[in-house]
This record gives structure tokens, sequence and C-alpha cells, in this order.
């Protein structure tokens, strides 16, 4: 589990090139077939080779701009109908789609500049709309830790998305692979060696979470989208 953009998929993918293993998709709008890019799927080449199922198949800010610089405005407009503004259903809920309504709507009767104006708002909607969604998220692995009382083993992959080039590489596996590895360890075969993220002991109940760091003490963390 995870808020969007801390890196679940990548997780998955490394911890199946350690373990005999493959993936089940469950993000519910990555199901539907189609817009790969919005839906941010993880890509053929990214995946290498893992097998991977129910699947239609970072910087929160930064992740979107690469969204736009991949084709996301070229993959969003057959999904426009101009009769149609309902968002509420299957695809047509994902981020992206209805942020991008009012661009298509009036792009061929406005100015350029009032174009790059709705399409700069439809972008930033797009961030404000992505960064709700993580909050939100990490609001109810909060709760499934706080209330239903998981056992849950917390990783932090703030290190990762501070750094750049080899050294985030170096960031992500010691503050996330690593970790994780020991923890998917001990679970499959009961291996009863310490760890240096958690000293308990790993039962049917356990999860493994990839997550944000805040600047705010443990007890009151928060998600940052920087």
């Amino acid at each position: 589990m995870g808020a969007t953009g801390a890196g679940k998929s990548k997780l998955s993918v490394d911890l199946a090139t350690c373990f005999p293993s493959e993936i089940i998709n469950s993000d519910k709008i990555q199901v539907y077939e189609g817009l790969d890019i919005v839906t941010n799927k993880i890509s053929k080449e990214e995946q290498k080779g893992v097998p991977h199922h129910l699947l239609g198949t970072q910087n929160v800010q930064k992740r979107v701009d690469q969204m736009y610089l991949n084709g996301m405005v070229n993959e969003l407009r057959p999904f426009f109908n101009p009769n149609n503004k309902d968002y509420s259903i299957g695809i047509r809920k994902a981020i992206g789609v209805p942020e991008f309504d009012e661009y298509f709507r009036r792009e061929n009767v406005v100015d350029e500049e009032t174009k790059q104006r709705l399409l700069d708002e439809a972008i930033n909607e797009i961030k404000v709309n992505t960064c709700n969604l993580a909050r939100k998220q990490f609001g109810k692995i909060q709760r499934l830790r706080n209330v239903k009382r998981w056992k849950i083993h917390r990783l932090d992959a703030t290190p990762v998305f501070q750094k750049h080039g080899q050294e985030a590489n170096k960031a992500w596996n010691k503050f996330v692979l690593e970790p994780s590895a020991m923890i998917i360890a001990k679970f499959l075969y009961n291996n009863n060696s310490s760890s240096s993220s958690s000293s308990s002991s790993i039962t049917s109940n356990n999860r493994v979470v990839s997550g944000f760091s805040s600047s705010v003490p443990a007890s009151s963390e928060s998600v940052v989208c920087v």
C-alpha cells in the first residue's frame, strides 16, 4: 500500500525479481484498457518481464509534467464527448479526464494565448487533484493502522525523491527495497533474523507500506507533495 507516486509499482517489480512471484493489479482505474499515460500504468519495459494481471494494460508535480510530455493530451482526446459531462463512471473517473473538459470544449474557438492558459489550468488542476488523492490514500492507510490495528511496516521513500540518478537508486535500495525484501523473506520463509526496519515477528496480517515522510513527529504524520 502507499500514496500515489510513492513507488509501489517499482517496488513490486523489484521484489518480484527477488522472489518467485507474479503481480496482480488492484488499482480500480488501471484495470480498464486505455489511458495508459493518464492512469500512469507501468510500462512493459518497467515490468522487466514480471507477469502482471488485471492491468488494462517521484514527485507528484514532476510526474504530471512527464505525463504531459509523454502525450497525455492526445491520449485523452478520444475520451472527450461534448454531449456528455458525466465523469462518474468507469475510466472517465480517472484523474486527467474531467480536468481537460474545458480545454477540449474551447480549444478550437479561442486564441492561442487563451488556449495555453486553459492547458496550464488543466495540468495544474491534475496536480492539485493528484496531491489530494495522495493525502486521502495516506489517511486511509493511517486508519488501517490506528483504527483497524493492522500491523504495518512503514517504509520511508522520501530520501529517494530528494536525490537524482545513481544516488536516487542507492537510496531506493537502502531505504525501500532492502527493508522490503527482508520483511517478505521473513513472511515467506519464517526467517527470524533481526532486521533494522522491524524487530517484530512477521504474521499473516502484516502489510508492507511504501510512503512519504513528513517534517512533523511520527505521531502526527502527514503526506508532503513536493
